[in-house]
């Protein structure tokens, strides 16, 4: 959709036909010294533009924050960083440490050869000056012309200094906000007293926090619908760091349904005492389980008697249970009642306790397959447990009999493996309250595959950076953010096709995928300040013309395009504003 063109008139008055002739040469002279300035870009050859000496050569020191999350999903710093940088180089083979001074675009000229760099940054407008971060750049080499940029890592420094800290969380009316901040590396909670915005639906707040590096983890919801993002955000001493994200009804998401679910509880064993505790297999981040209750509800397991365990699964935040079409206990089909979406009940009855006591268990023989990928179901095919009863006889039991004969393996046979829960662990072997068995253990690699994206609904440019939700599958199942993959935006300000790149975390180490996304121009009525008068000269009048975006100025030629019409006589001149690119 193209924006309308926006007409400006100017009024152009006659005049008097005495001419200044120190204007004219001022003008003239000006327009000789840029001739002066810019002969360079084409320069003679009796007058070269400087060149790298023989022997030298250029590199650009980049600086970054580091941070103790293994992949932070984008890192907010301070308003105003810092006010000023040391750079000290040392050159291999010398002890000698040089103070170097970048010129005007950050270029450091230094001899061939290989050195490190210590870049210490301060605050502050004049002496004594905070020392607020220091890196150390690993062994570089620096050869003759120019050399690819040095990244060095910034690592705050402690201090006893506090920064400031404020946040503001925009979201659609009738839905709710959870907000969560953790110092790292230790994930220690930092209590937030957030405030309601009084123009629109959001909270707000200011705090002063000590220096260092914060995770600050957002989730909205309304109606079952959710969006969340998590930022790794960093304060620096006496500096102020301001987060703002707008979350709107398009980045909701419908919650994540839980197809599946296996769980493991302790089978009834004569003489053992009911446990009321059970276990997960998959899943774990998707749902909480509550305590296992017994029918009958003896206090010790009898013999001869048959036994139901029933549990309650509460899904968590961003999760529901409508759509769950498996449910096992011990590998075996669960009976599924009082499904609501955000719980659910599952039961299975065991057959009838033996008679017997078992005195002794022990592994006959290992299962045959060890090696597998995240997802695989556990093949227990070969192994066998040998069981010695109080009557001395004895009784060998394959692994797709145990349920029948009580024996409780975690995970159980036909359980979906998972690569961060199982790889490198054995299957625990129970019977009773005999001492439990281990057999050897399982290689569970992460599954290496292309995700599947869900369509991202196109965004209008603001200016800001859009982040919109993304939902990740492998195949049906929905995956989940920071546990299972990563993701980084480009392109993702201006209007255009913004990208998004999905890389493997987890359980999906390896696995990789992409996303893009339309960010579609603004359309706007341009606001314009308004444009003096001017006095017949018999040249055309094309003044400087002042667009605006609200309260946002915004740059010719990018942003808008001018052309002007009936501008040299007396009247009234028009101007014609023309979005383009972001406006366009």
């Amino acid at each position: 959709m193209m924006n309308e063109k926006l007409v400006m008139y100017v009024g152009i008055g006659e005049q008097k036909k005495k001419r200044n002739s120190k204007i004219i040469c001022s003008l003239f002279i000006i327009f000789c010294s840029l001739l002066v300035l810019l002969s360079c870009n084409d320069p003679p050859v009796s007058s070269p533009c400087p060149s790298i000496p023989a022997g030298y050569g250029t590199v650009l020191i980049q600086l970054s924050a580091d941070s103790t999350l293994a992949q932070p999903p984008r890192t907010v710093f301070p308003l105003t960083v810092f006010d000023r940088f040391v750079y000290t180089f040392t050159k291999a083979g010398e002890t000698d440490a040089e103070e170097e001074t970048p010129d005007n675009d950050g270029v450091f000229l230094l001899e061939v050869g290989n050195y490190t760099v210590e870049v210490r940054v301060y605050i502050g407008s004049e002496e004594p000056y905070t020392l607020a971060a220091t890196g150390q750049s690993p062994e570089f080499s620096v050869s003759s012309g120019d050399n690819d940029p040095v990244e060095v890592l910034l690592s705050g420094v402690t201090t006893e200094e506090e920064g400031k800290f404020s946040y503001t969380i925009t979201f659609p009316a009738d839905a709710e906000a959870e907000i969560t901040l953790q110092r790292l590396p230790l994930l220690s909670d930092v209590t937030l007293a957030p405030n309601s915005l009084s123009e629109e639906n959001g909270i707000t707040q200011t705090l002063e926090l000590e220096t260092g590096s914060y995770l600050l983890t957002v989730l909205v919801s309304k109606n079952d619908f959710f969006a969340g993002i998590s930022e790794a955000i960093h304060i620096y001493p006496f500096l102020l760091t301001v987060y703002t994200k707008d979350f709107d009804d398009s980045d909701l998401l419908a919650a994540v349904p839980i197809r599946n679910t296996e769980i493991i509880v302790t089978a009834p064993v004569k003489g053992a005492t009911p446990d009321t505790t059970a276990a997960l297999v998959n899943n774990g981040s998707n749902f909480t389980i509550g305590a296992v209750s017994w029918l009958p509800d003896d206090n010790l397991f009898l013999g001869g008697t048959v036994y139901t365990a029933t549990v309650t699964l509460a899904a968590n935040s961003r999760y529901t249970f409508t759509g769950l079409n498996s449910a096992t206990i011990n590998g075996q089909s669960a009976a599924v009642s009082n499904n609501t979406g955000a719980a659910v009940t599952l039961s299975y009855t065991f057959s009838a306790t033996d008679e017997r006591t078992a005195t002794d268990i022990m592994i006959k023989t290992q299962p045959t397959k060890l090696t597998y990928t995240h997802g695989d179901p556990l093949d227990l095919t070969g192994l066998v447990i040998t069981l010695t009863y109080d009557d001395t006889t004895t009784e060998d039991v394959a692994a797709v009999d145990f349920t029948d004969k009580h024996i409780t393996a975690s995970p159980s046979h036909s359980n979906h493996l998972v690569h961060l829960a199982h790889n490198g662990q054995p299957v625990t072997i129970t019977y009773g309250e005999l001492a439990p068995l281990v057999t050897n253990t399982l290689a569970v690699n992460p599954k290496v595959i292309t995700f599947t994206v869900d369509p991202i609904e196109a965004r209008t440019y603001t200016g800001n950076p859009h982040t919109p939700s993304v939902t990740v599958r492998d195949e049906a199942t929905a995956l989940t953010l920071g546990t299972d993959y990563t993701i980084e935006y480009t392109d993702n300000v201006n209007a255009g096709t913004a990208a998004i790149t999905i890389t493997g975390e987890g359980n999906y180490t390896g696995s990789t995928g992409s996303a893009d996304f339309t960010i579609n121009p603004k359309v706007i009525t341009f606001t314009v300040d308004p444009i003096p008068a001017q006095t017949y000269t018999g040249s055309a009048y094309t003044p400087a013309v002042t667009v605006k975006d609200d309260t946002t100025t915004l740059t010719l030629n990018i942003d808008y395009a001018v052309e002007y019409a009936d501008n040299t006589n007396a009247g009234t001149a028009a101007v014609t504003i023309t979005g383009e690119g972001n406006y366009e």
